[in-house]
């Protein structure tokens, strides 16, 4: 977009014209060089008229001279002659070379012109009062009409489309003091009423004499990346959240086994490694601190053993173990590989469940040890009972469920155990008469 009167190129520094150079130049210099020759001649005449016209006596005399000047004004002529031919052969290589300089620039230019064109970026220029003297067709057809009621006349205006104040200064700062400037970032909301956000950089350029000349710079529309920036910030504060809010501690390492991310629970699980639990931390050097206070008790090759063998489980993600941890609880400690090759380390705490273990546990030693003692109080019941010298019968109304040996012998049946199962009124209605 021409605002300069420049056919909507920025201005250049040079403007080469092989106009100023006429041609055949070699034709102009060879008549110069005939016009000299022919005045020698002429003054060669002019001596030779003079001599015809002199006595007799003394043309013998200016004989040797005018044979001396005429070799000298012949040489001249010839030496005057290739100097001329010299001159115009030089003065049409000039002309030639300035052609082909006036044609790369041309092309320069027209290579300026499309590069500016097919960009996605825009281009643009101003002056050493920041006004705006050239802006690329891009932009207008970014915005969908003229960038002026937008982008203002000066570089100055963009500061009423920069939210954030302090940036703006500080890019204030650098464009007063004529220094480049890169990613300033401008919002804007179009027609539809849809937030859109440019990023625009500068670099400075001066005049023949050093002086600061203006700005020229790109602009490039980055709403797309913009939003999905702050949609990512805003997944990953949620996500954040989310494992910050579980009852489970969760570590997550990179590929190349460094901390990324840790819970608040995960860290209350080992309260002296608070100060190494930070982004970017080693795993290996995380078990190096734990070993070191207090997690492994032993020499240095045996600590060193026990990193290595934690190391590989680490490495393997094993089946979960338990273990009691440094706070004084117990954790189910698990390890997954992720997708895209890192670890996830997750705590669960079971110290709750390991007290009801316990406690379960008790509860089943006691209830076998009630068992066993009922169990040999009923032995010892039944001794009492077998041994004893009168009849035991027990009888459900229906048949003998048990009988001693007394009573057995009383019936006359037997042993005790003939006894059980006879049914009582049975026997009764066979002995009626």
């Amino acid at each position: 977009m021409d605002l300069s009167g420049r056919g909507g190129l920025p201005p250049t520094d040079t403007d080469l014209d092989v106009r100023a150079v006429r041609p055949g130049g070699e034709a102009a210099a060879r008549r110069g060089a005939g016009g000299l020759t022919d005045l020698l001649f002429l003054m060669l005449g002019a001596a030779g008229l003079l001599a015809v016209m002199m006595p007799e006596e003394g043309r013998d005399r200016l004989m040797l001279p005018l044979g001396v000047m005429t070799l000298a004004m012949a040489a001249l002529a010839v030496l005057s002659v290739r100097r001329a031919r010299a001159a115009a052969a030089a003065l049409d290589r000039s002309a030639r070379l300035l052609r082909a300089a006036n044609e790369e620039l041309a092309a320069s230019r027209q290579r300026f012109r499309d590069f500016a064109e097919a960009a996605s970026d825009w281009f643009w220029e101003s002056a050493p009062d920041h006004r705006y003297t050239y802006v690329s067709e891009r932009l207008p057809e970014l915005l969908g009409g003229d960038p002026a009621p937008v982008f203002g006349d000066s570089l100055l205006d963009l500061g009423a489309l920069v939210e954030d104040t302090d940036t703006w200064l500080d890019h204030l700062a650098d464009i007063e003091a004529g220094r480049a400037f890169r990613d300033l970032e401008v919002t804007l909301r179009d027609g539809a009423g849809d937030t859109r956000v440019f990023r625009i950089s500068a670099q400075p350029f001066t005049d023949a004499d050093g002086r600061f000349a203006g700005y020229r710079g790109t602009g490039i529309e980055t709403t797309a990346e913009t939003l999905a920036l702050v949609e990512a910030r805003f997944m990953q504060s949620v996500v954040h959240d989310a494992l910050s809010s579980i009852s489970e501690g969760f570590v997550l390492f990179s590929p190349d086994d460094r901390l990324i991310f840790c819970n608040e629970r995960y860290r209350s699980a080992y309260p002296n490694l608070a100060d190494v639990l930070v982004p970017g931390t080693a795993f290996k050097d995380i078990l190096r601190a734990a070993a070191e206070r207090g997690g492994y008790e032993g020499d240095d090759r045996e600590m060193a053993d026990w990193i290595a063998e934690r190391m590989k489980r680490h490495l393997l993600h094993t089946d979960p173990v338990d273990g009691r941890l440094s706070d004084g609880r117990w954790y189910r400690i698990s390890e997954h590989a992720t997708g895209s090759g890192g670890i996830v380390k997750i705590l669960m705490d079971i110290t709750e469940l390991k007290r009801r273990e316990e406690q379960l546990a008790g509860q089943t030693e006691r209830l076998e040890a009630t068992v066993s003692a009922l169990s040999e109080s009923e032995k010892r019941y039944r001794q009492l009972v077998e041994l004893a010298p009168y009849g035991i019968v027990i009888w459900d109304r229906r048949a003998i469920r048990f009988g001693n040996a007394a009573a057995a012998s009383i019936l006359g049946v037997g042993g005790s155990g003939g006894l059980e199962g006879v049914d009582l009124n049975a026997s009764s209605s066979r002995r009626r008469p």
